[in-house]
């Protein structure tokens, strides 16, 4: 269940999160929140109806279940992050660190993840349909059962993927 607290942080603006991060050792727990309907619900959603979280610090984050569709995470840190069945439909991944980060059974459904970093990702039966990985770090990524249909892997570096299934 997610921490109330944190989500309440995360409302403050992406600047206040990171300082708070840099000051404070916690770990966020957002498993199963609604961060796009928390967002809408305080009416800080962008005008293009998005969460704005560029650049936010979710190292180590649990986000696994919660709801990030159409968030703009572009050049967030969500390295070692755990996003188990996170809904990331139309999100902006874009410039993100997703090293080592958990997306099994994620939604990625025309996700941008262009010029992302997914080294050593585990993406095991996500759903990437027509999502964007232009140029995206595949380095010993795992896809076992991923559905990949029109995804875009264009200049991607995939050496050692795991692309079984």
């Amino acid at each position: 269940m997610a921490d109330q607290k944190h989500i309440e942080w995360l409302l403050q603006g992406v600047s206040v999160w990171n300082e708070r991060r840099e000051r404070e050792n916690f770990e966020p727990d957002f498993e199963g929140a609604d961060i796009s309907g928390e967002f809408k619900k305080t009416g800080a959603l962008g005008h293009d109806g998005r969460a704005y979280l560029r650049g936010i610090n979710l190292s180590g984050a649990d986000l696994s279940g919660a709801d990030l569709n159409g968030a703009d995470l572009n050049g967030a840190d969500l390295s070692g992050a755990d996003l188990e069945s996170a809904k990331l439909n139309g999100a902006d991944l874009s410039r993100a660190k997703l090293c080592k980060a958990h997306l099994i059974e994620a939604d990625l459904i025309e996700a941008l993840l262009i010029e992302a970093d997914l080294t050593e990702a585990e993406l095991d039966r996500a759903n990437l349909y027509k999502a964007n990985l232009t140029g995206a770090t595949l380095i010993n990524a795992s896809f076992r059962k991923a559905s990949l249909s029109w995804a875009n892997l264009s200049y991607s570096q995939m050496w050692k993927a795991k692309l079984y299934g």
